[in-house]
């Protein structure tokens, strides 16, 4: 049902309460066989047949009906959401992506709720931007092109030192560096919840709420966050190995045995053409894997040609080997007086 007054839309339960009505029964009541009965009682669906052994006028009803309409919102917006998260790649599809943030919106009530999420990389040790055609974080962008670049770090290092949520009720007045806070109020965010998404002993990921009302999101709304948040990790756990695996796809198509101490420039290489091909780019060719100005100190090579000169090597070892036990033979049959020798 519409909820006008915050313009979204509410979900009820309907419970009906039958105790205040009386059956009476007009003239004589229908007779019926245990067959009948029985016909009833496993086929309750069926109107018409109850119809014609019950006829309708030979019963009265006196007395009232309650119905009771009770709000069943979280419950049922939690189920869509654990159903939504299960489905392969929804965090990067925009419109999946559109419609979970409008679900969130219901369930805290507040129409202007911002949705972020952000992938964690462990190796790297740093937030990254969750997908290539859209990017669902709302704060971690702002590290990579405003100036506030190392207060949102220290709001992250804060994030994974304590391991809770961060709770910003009002931003204009939370705990924060002023450039920061700048930055979120002029996002529209007026209140926040920063939250880790764990999974097992790792960090995946960051989900970042926001709205536009003051106090609209506060200490009381971390009860809904946790039904949800390990939902939310799953996802983005399960999203980040599809993609893993979309990288490693390429890089054994595209290359050889590549040594581990190089194999995360060909990552990276591997990363940026998926995103050029998910824009749209069909055409689109792994870059050029160069590293300027380095000089290793150590190295593994393969020498071009060597297969061929240790094959030609080894044959000639056995030439020369079965040449002199040629000599060896023929020598031993001209000094020999043995019948076997003899020609």
């Amino acid at each position: 049902m519409p909820d006008y007054q915050v313009g979204l839309y509410r979900h009820y339960g309907v419970g009906f309460n039958s105790d205040f009505v009386t059956v009476k029964v007009v003239g004589e009541p229908p007779v019926l066989t245990p067959e009948q009965l029985d016909a009833l009682i496993h086929n309750r669906q069926q109107a018409e047949l109850w119809l014609e052994l019950l006829p309708p006028e030979h019963f009265e009803l006196e007395g009232f009906n309650l119905i009771q309409l009770v709000d069943v919102t979280e419950q049922e917006i939690l189920s869509e959401l654990k159903y939504d998260l299960l489905e392969h790649n929804v965090l990067q599809t925009p419109a999946r992506f559109e419609q979970i943030q409008e679900k969130l919106r219901v369930l805290f009530a507040q129409p202007s709720l911002q949705l972020g999420i952000a992938a964690y990389d462990e190796k790297k040790r740093a937030f990254v931007d969750f997908g290539r055609k859209i990017n669902h974080s709302f704060l971690t962008k702002q590290v990579q092109h405003q100036s506030a670049d190392s207060s949102f770090r220290l709001i992250y290092e804060r994030l994974l030192r304590e391991r809770e949520p961060l709770v910003l009720k009002n931003v204009a007045t939370a705990d924060i560096p002023e450039d920061l806070r700048e930055q979120i109020i002029g996002l529209g965010i007026n209140s926040a919840i920063l939250a880790l998404l764990p999974y097992g002993n790792d960090t995946v990921g960051l989900l970042e709420l926001g709205t536009l009302e003051v106090g609209g999101l506060d200490e009381f709304s971390l009860d809904k966050v946790a039904q949800f948040l390990p939902l939310f990790a799953v996802a983005v756990k399960r999203n980040a190995e599809d993609l893993q695996t979309r990288i490693h796809s390429i890089i054994r198509e595209k290359f050889t045995a590549i040594h581990p101490t190089m194999e995360w420039r060909f990552m990276d290489a591997a990363r940026n053409l998926l995103g050029q091909i998910d824009a749209g780019n069909r055409t689109a060719e792994m870059e050029p894997i160069v590293f300027e100005e380095v000089y290793p100190l150590h190295g593994s090579c393969d020498i071009r040609g060597s297969s061929t000169a240790r094959n030609e090597a080894i044959q000639g070892d056995l030439i020369e080997h079965l040449t002199l036990a040629n000599k060896v033979l023929k020598k031993r049959r001209t000094t020999s007086t043995c019948p076997f020798w003899t020609s």
